[in-house]
């Protein structure tokens, strides 16, 4: 009982928890605009949904037989039960194009961790030294995660500190966001901008909330516009972010908006006639945000906000819809609503009329074309770099980076890539005939027997590499196991061009990419050449190619594959 109270405690600033209260029985009627789902439960009475992806698979949390509450993800009809790190009990937050799950979850010695389901067991993500636990909050299609490292017990207790963390690669990084209590990382997008909260006391027991922005190492705050506490939840590929903002007005411990910022301050999303206080939780690439209003007395609806206009999403289907978490591109909504027992249900809203998510393809049979494209299991159909990633199996450039377990081919979409794994990807992409290998090695620290030798040695002899330094006695290094960042690739691409590139733009087309910059000159072409169009936009809405940034198996496939079509 006292663990279930601290974490009780812990999750009261986290809307969907505050939301179980949940939808109606399976079957009850749906009015012209959407066809309603209940997501059904674990074997208990109750569950919540907090996050979905493109495809319209759902995950949070729902109760077992036994009355603990596990993470789930729901896809293809069904919930699956995603288990714990050895505690009694986890929760789902997000998921991500490739069905990669993250959250929370107990451990047997009752801590709370971090986790990421990719199709097996949990994993822990570990935290920062001297900090117990952490959770996950956010990932995108890269594989990036972001969330919060504290102390035990109870991360959210008044002067504790907390901060907002990223994994990637295996490793967990502190952000530098700081505030006199901490920070939080809330969500982060496919160009690796991340929003969430900084934390300051303000006495008495109460904490500040004040959102913040960070990109490539870089913080800069949101802007509250006369809101006393701000709090950012969600984010697009767009960059724009939404939240709440309580005392909104000037008034301390006013009634909360939801808000939305896009490029200035908090813009106050009003709520739906008849209510009087909100939250936004989601916010999808054409700019359709969902969340939660309510009457400040205990009453709470679904909303959906399209150009500012607030729709009641339990008018719109009958039911008691208490609140939308999340909401994909093709307007899907997830959420949670109450039944007429008072027992909260996950819900899955998926508008009438709307195209559904295609399905993953069947196996060519026997008598298919002769040369199908290849197919890998962490790549669904709908995933953003699909078609590049089949051509580039398709042509030999890869046969993927292993098996699942189950004979299912896999492509690690999210992985980064080598230096040396470039130079493969590339030799095979321009499908010359290698030059003879010199009998002495270019590189100290790639001999012949490597199993890259070959590609490496001819990136050296066409020009394409001069290495990446010398070691202590003057030997050439190429770094082959060292991870290759957007500006390598460009710079390596651009050189093993077969034809003439075009002069660069007289003005930087990127913000984070000045004239005197090392690989200008390359990554304007990059960009002149159509095969690249940045990562995203800065707070003042300018193009970034962050360029520093490590390049995923995805992206190496798209840029290839735009390279040499």
């Amino acid at each position: 009982m006292v663990v279930r109270l601290i974490l009780a405690a812990c999750l009261s600033f986290a809307l969907t928890l505050g939301l179980l209260g949940g939808p109606p029985a399976p079957g009850a009627a749906a009015a012209a605009a959407y066809a309603i789902t209940d997501l059904g439960t674990l074997g208990g009475p109750s569950a919540a949904a907090v996050g979905i992806n493109r495809r319209g698979a759902v995950v949070g949390a729902a109760q077992t037989a036994g009355g603990d509450w596990h993470a789930f993800v729901y896809r293809d009809g069904g919930m699956v039960d995603l288990g714990t790190l050895g505690g009694r009990e986890s929760r789902a937050t997000a998921i991500n194009a490739a069905g990669q799950v993250v959250g929370w979850s107990q451990t047997a010695a009752g801590e709370t961790r971090a986790f990421l389901w990719d199709g097996g067991a949990l994993a822990d993500l570990g935290t920062l030294p001297g900090h117990q636990g952490a959770r996950a909050d956010g990932i995108n299609d890269a594989g990036q995660i972001v969330g919060t490292a504290y102390r035990e017990p109870c991360y959210c207790a008044t002067g504790r500190a907390e901060r907002a963390v990223l994994w990637q690669r295996g490793a967990v990084a502190d952000l530098g966001v700081t505030g006199t209590v901490g920070s939080r990382a809330r969500a982060i997008n496919n160009g690796g901008q991340v929003v969430g909260d900084t934390l300051s006391s303000g006495g008495s027991g109460k904490i500040f909330t004040s959102p913040f922005r960070w990109e490539a190492g870089a913080v800069a705050p949101l802007g509250a516009d006369r809101a006393w506490f701000p709090s950012a939840a969600a984010i697009n590929d767009a960059g724009q972010a939404v939240g709440k903002a309580d005392g909104y007005g000037g008034t301390p411990y006013g009634p909360a908006y939801a808000a939305l910022w896009d490029r200035g301050p908090a813009v106050k999303l009003a709520p739906p006639v008849g209510l009087t206080v909100g939250e936004a939780t989601g916010i999808n690439a054409t700019g359709q945000i969902v969340g939660a209003a309510g009457d400040g007395g205990g009453t709470s609806h679904a909303v959906l906000w399209q150009g500012g206009v607030p729709t009641d999403l339990s008018a719109d289907v009958s039911s008691a819809l208490t609140g939308a978490t999340g909401i994909n591109d093709a307007g899907q909504i997830a959420g949670v609503g109450r039944r007429q027992d008072g027992t909260s249900r996950a819900f899955l809203l998926t508008p009438l009329g709307a195209t559904p998510p295609p399905a993953p393809a069947p196996s060519p049979s026997p008598s298919a074309s002769p040369s199908p494209v290849p197919r890998f299991a962490d790549v669904p159909a709908d995933y953003w770099a699909h078609d590049p990633i089949g051509t580039f199996a398709q042509r030999g450039i890869t046969t993927g980076c292993g098996d699942d377990g189950d004979g299912r081919r896999l492509y690690c979409p999210g992985r980064d890539v080598t230096r040396a794994e470039m130079a493969a990807f590339l030799a095979r992409a321009l499908g010359h005939a290698a030059p003879p290998t010199p009998a002495t090695p270019t590189f100290a620290d790639v001999p012949p027997a490597y199993w890259a030798y070959a590609s490496i040695e001819q990136f050296a002899q066409l020009g394409i590499t001069t290495g990446c330094g010398t070691d202590a006695a003057g030997q050439r290094l190429f770094c082959p196991d060292r991870n290759v960042t957007r500006a390598e690739m460009a710079v390596f691409i651009d050189r093993a061009r077969p034809f003439a590139s075009p002069a660069p733009a007289p003005s930087a087309t990127f913000a984070d990419v000045p004239p005197a910059y090392w690989a200008y000159a390359h990554i304007e072409q990059f960009y002149a050449l159509g095969i690249t169009t940045g990562c995203g936009t800065d707070v003042q809405g300018r193009k970034r190619y962050c360029p520093d940034r490590d390049v995923t198996r995805a992206e190496m496939a798209v840029f290839i594959t735009r390279a040499y079509p």
